[in-house]
């Protein structure tokens, strides 16, 4: 879908590098829990790409907190699947 303000971005997250500070949304579905073991590292480099202000949308089957910086929005939970959508603070700290 071509748009001036829409950026799509595909890559292997486990290997490649998100620019800090970037993304307005920034969203994950269903990745996390099949590299668990990178999903710690993962989550933090996705937290890092959201703009002040902007959202990191997760679905995954693993139960997660929001990422230091962001307040949790939303949960809901459907069978396995755990839906977050986390709001970054507008002046982060950190």
């Amino acid at each position: 879908m071509p748009a001036q303000n829409l950026t799509v971005r595909q890559m292997d997250i486990r290997t490649g590098q998100l620019p800090g500070n970037a993304y307005d949304l920034v969203t994950c579905r269903a990745m996390l829990h099949q590299i668990s073991e990178y999903a710690p590292a993962v989550l933090e480099q996705m937290a890092a790409a959201v703009k002040p202000g902007g959202w990191l949308y997760v679905e995954s089957g693993l139960a997660l907190g929001p990422p230091a910086g962001f307040e949790a929005h939303r949960h809901l939970k459907a069978g396995a699947v755990h839906a977050h959508l986390w709001r970054r603070a507008d002046n982060p700290t950190s």
